[in-house]
């Protein structure tokens, strides 16, 4: 990832990747925290992660 974030930058663009584990709720606020440092607004979102369950995104919740 680090590679394809390189990519994007070359070209002028602006990217932020992030790694985490999406398990854990803290390291989820604290990647929110980062894009918006970086960013002021989060304006795309791409969660290539899967858990298991396949319940929408509005009812996960953290002990899924």
């Amino acid at each position: 990832m680090d590679e394809v974030a390189e990519q994007i930058k070359d070209m002028g663009r602006k990217c932020l990747h992030i790694k985490c584990d999406v398990t854990q709720t803290d390291q989820l606020q604290n990647a929110v925290k980062a894009t918006i440092d970086e960013f002021g607004k989060v304006d795309i979102l791409v969660n290539d992660a899967r858990m298991g369950d396949f319940d929408s995104v509005i009812d996960t919740t953290d002990e899924l």
